[in-house]
């Protein structure tokens, strides 16, 4: 059930560059909304995208052929290594969607996590991520929030109890959107 889509937003150059972030490749991104990318120059993360790539590659159909079936999709890549130490506990460098355990290591950086919880993120809806917020807001960590004013979020009432710093944004000019999506730990 529910509806999924293409999201990612990412470019790989010469097979040795990476470009990815929240930005759309279009002229709202650039001119009316808060965005942000980077580029990695890491073998092994290009590496991990170019898998990603491909695997999104096997399941896409031709414009000419849109009606054709979609091929079934094999396992998605994943970091076969995680070596991110994060306070003591190791992270993978790079994970994808759907249903890649991405919301459980979201969930698990931010238990992770001993100084600081900072968000800025178009939209929070997800329960387990949600509870990891409010864990490390129990543990007397600062956590801030900064979330696009048009999302759905439904957890307001449970912030404003734990006293969590949330602030809502729009985008830069009227038809903008605050479509970061990051997170900064401690």
């Amino acid at each position: 059930g529910g509806s999924g889509s293409m999201h990612n937003k990412y470019a790989i150059f010469d097979g040795d560059a990476l470009e990815t972030g929240s930005a759309n490749w279009s002229l709202s991104a650039e001119s009316s909304s808060y965005e942000n990318m980077m580029f990695v120059h890491d073998p092994s993360i290009i590496r991990g995208y170019r898998e990603n790539f491909d695997w999104m590659w096997a399941q896409g159909r031709s414009p000419a052929v849109a009606a054709s079936p979609v091929p079934k999709a094999g396992p998605l890549p994943a970091d076969p290594a995680p070596s991110v130490d994060f306070n003591g506990t190791l992270f993978p460098k790079y994970m994808f969607s759907p249903r890649g355990g991405t919301e459980a290591v979201i969930a698990k950086a931010i238990d992770t996590a001993r100084i600081s919880v900072d968000v800025a993120m178009f939209t929070l809806t997800s329960r387990p991520i949600m509870n990891a917020v409010l864990r490390a807001a129990s543990r007397g960590l600062t956590v801030r929030l900064t979330l696009y004013r048009g999302s759905k979020f439904p957890f307001y009432q449970e912030t404003a109890a734990k006293k969590i710093a949330v602030k809502f944004l729009e985008g830069r000019v009227e038809k903008g959107l605050m479509h970061n999506k990051f997170a900064v730990l401690d």
